[in-house]
């Protein structure tokens, strides 16, 4: 008999594991709900909306559509319910994996679930006389910051999560698909236009990826050890004068550290 997976795990690279059990009354609870929801968004000749039998929506709604958004609800109320009990801070979309398939009604589900919390790095105080350097030279200014984020990645180490990397990943390539969509050609003429592959595409885009992350876990290293703030008057005054960028105001709060740690930066001499 194969041990029991343990409940929690978690890596150094901040990669966690969390093997869950989703009670069956807890299925068949989130199953009601969405055959629910779907009865008040459904319209049928002969019933009034939101009055159309729970049998009829069974008809009317594929099993397997029905099935998947059960479980989607299902697992992130167990999964959100254990993240902050364990006082998890996930980065990223987890990964799940069913362990006892096939997905039914009429049963317990084990799953595993793999998600990541943000990378811990480590800046040695080397960068600084870096830094100096690089403030003394005669380089134009608009050459400092490059110069201050190769320093950056000459100085730190860092475990990226495997995971993240591939989340970033896949959004890069929604996102050259949505652009290669638009533009009424496909991916592989995309490439061929560029003279590159997908392999060496995303081996660079790989790179990329590892290195802004390497650079902005650097940035906000600095701000903290430097006692850096952003004030919220900052971020208001930022939103007053960009009232399209409200809905994100997390970007704000990076964009408005990072101007504070290179002109830190700027003051080493």
């Amino acid at each position: 008999m194969k041990p029991k997976p343990k409940i929690f795990e978690k890596l150094k690279d901040q990669t966690f594991v969390l093997n869950l059990t989703i009670p069956q009354n807890q299925i068949q609870s989130s199953y009601q709900s969405v055959l629910v929801s779907y009865q008040s968004k459904l319209k049928i000749d002969g019933f009034r909306s939101g009055k159309i039998p729970l049998d009829l929506v069974k008809d009317k709604v594929s099993a397997t559509t029905l099935l998947e958004e059960t479980a989607s609800k299902a697992i992130s109320q167990v999964y959100s319910e254990k993240i902050k009990e364990l006082d998890l801070k996930p980065i990223i979309q987890p990964k799940i994996k069913l362990k006892n398939p096939p997905i039914s009604l009429d049963k317990e589900w084990e799953v595993e679930v793999t998600g990541c919390e943000t990378p811990q790095i480590t800046l040695s105080p080397n960068y600084q006389e870096d830094i100096k350097k690089i403030n003394l030279s005669p380089d134009k200014p608009e050459t400092l910051v490059p110069k201050y984020y190769q320093s950056f990645l000459k100085h730190s180490q860092v475990d990226l999560p495997a995971i993240l990397i591939e989340a970033n990943l896949s959004q890069e390539f929604s996102r050259l698909i949505d652009q290669t969509t638009q533009a009424g050609i496909s991916v592989d003429d995309y490439f061929k236009s560029k003279n590159t592959t997908q392999k060496a595409y995303q081996d660079t885009l790989t790179q990329k990826i590892k290195e802004d992350w390497t650079i902005n876990l650097a940035i906000s290293d600095i701000a903290k050890t430097q006692k850096i703030e952003i004030k919220s008057q900052d971020v208001e005054d930022v939103l007053a004068k960009n009232p399209g960028i409200s809905k994100n105001v997390q970007l704000v709060y990076y964009l408005l550290e990072q101007q504070k740690v290179i002109d830190y930066l700027k003051t080493l001499k």
